[in-house]
């Protein structure tokens, strides 16, 4: 009989249950008092739980606890939820990097740190490159560069 690591485990409910079962995703992310809703995770700085959402539903005043799927339908609440985590997980530390003239840290560094500190973890970091320039292109047009 195989044996499989945590991190094994993990990938396949990710990559064969969580992201192809909407039943799975209510039951891993849902909330008995919300029921056929999912939180998994979405946005700029995914929100993930139900308790995540009800902490930037609250910060906010965003209708996200009854329209989770606001944060992957539009940009602006997408960017306002990223804007408040932001904050509100104290990730600063990261961007300030980015200032320092002597220090160069290229946009794949600071995507993958940034997953550090939101998901404890690698996983589906190669997306989320991916995702997050595909992103910046739209963040560009829509709203210019930032200084």
């Amino acid at each position: 009989m195989a044996s499989y690591t945590r991190q094994q485990k993990l990938e396949y409910i990710w990559n064969y249950l969580a992201g192809n079962d909407a039943a799975y995703g209510f039951h891993l992310y849902g909330n008995e008092k919300y029921p056929n809703r999912d939180y998994r995770g979405r946005g700029l700085l995914h929100l993930t739980n139900f308790t995540g959402y009800e902490d930037c539903a609250k910060g906010t005043g965003l209708d996200i606890i009854n329209n989770p799927v606001l944060l992957e339908n539009n940009y602006s609440i997408a960017i306002e939820t990223g804007t408040w985590f932001w904050k509100n997980k104290k990730n600063g530390k990261i961007a300030s990097l980015t200032k320092n003239e002597s220090i160069k840290i290229d946009s794949d560094s600071i995507t993958t740190s940034i997953t550090h500190l939101v998901s404890g973890g690698e996983m589906k970091l190669a997306e989320r490159k991916i995702a997050k320039k595909s992103i910046a292109k739209k963040f560009i047009v829509k709203y210019g560069v930032c200084e």
